[in-house]
């Protein structure tokens, strides 16, 4: 989805953190979003209350209960930073390695993004000049896995991390188990990240205020205009009804 960012810049304070041109909504959506993600990456619930600079004691008496040393499920897994079941075992195909060797040049079995119109989605960067993703991509399904959560409160929402954040099932820019990154395949992740966020029922505007505030502490490229065009892309020709 983004451009890696390197860790010391991942300790904003979620308060400050406010994309521009949002309502005052839009914005209380995405933070929690972002604040369901961060537990889901393994951020203890008593620090992510200190980042957003509120009193994290009545916290500790809530948990008094609970044994402190019990595991959660661990940083990249569906569910992280969870108390876990008991039969929890991880998913080893989304764990996510830390680095990555570029792919600069489009593979040859890459294919063309077609929704179910029939018309190809341009691409005026690709070599091809349409867009273009790896094989396993499904743009029809990567909408119907968002739909699934469209019903969901916000805080049963975590499950989009698995989904569309960096290493994610529809992050096609990454093959993790390779370690590869595609930079062929940077703009059909964005895309995928558009038509998610609209299978799940979210606005234009939460879904660009949500980029904005996971690219300040995950990306290199925060509030580039071309990642954020195609994931607006990707999001209009779901709400059209191209990939339903």
């Amino acid at each position: 989805m983004f451009e890696p960012r390197s860790s010391s810049n991942n300790s904003a304070n979620f308060s400050s953190i406010t994309p521009p041109s949002c309502s005052a909504s839009t914005i209380v959506t995405a933070r929690l979003l972002l604040a369901e993600w961060a537990l889901a990456d393994g951020l203890a619930p008593h620090d992510l209350l200190n980042a957003c600079g509120i009193d994290s004691a009545p916290l500790d008496l809530l948990k008094a209960r609970f044994n402190p040393d019990q595991p959660r499920v661990p940083k990249g897994n569906p569910g992280g930073g969870q108390w876990p079941d008991s039969g929890w075992r991880p998913e080893r195909s989304l764990l996510v390695p830390a680095d990555y060797t570029h792919v600069r040049d489009l593979p040859s079995d890459a294919t063309m993004v077609i929704p179910r119109d029939g018309v190809p989605v341009v691409d005026e960067d690709s070599p091809t000049k349409f867009l273009m993703a790896p094989p396993r991509a499904d743009f029809r399904r990567v909408y119907a896995d968002g739909h699934t959560i469209a019903s969901l409160p916000l805080s049963e929402q975590y499950r989009a991390r698995a989904a569309i954040a960096q290493g994610g099932t529809y992050d096609f820019q990454r093959d993790v188990p390779r370690q590869e990154f595609h930079d062929p395949y940077v703009h059909s992740a964005n895309y995928a990240v558009g038509v998610y966020m609209a299978g799940a029922g979210h606005s234009l505007e939460t879904t660009l205020a949500f980029a904005k505030l996971y690219g300040l502490g995950h990306s290199s490229n925060y509030n580039a205009q071309d990642q954020l065009g195609w994931i607006e892309r990707g999001w209009t020709d779901a709400v059209r009804g191209r990939w339903r």
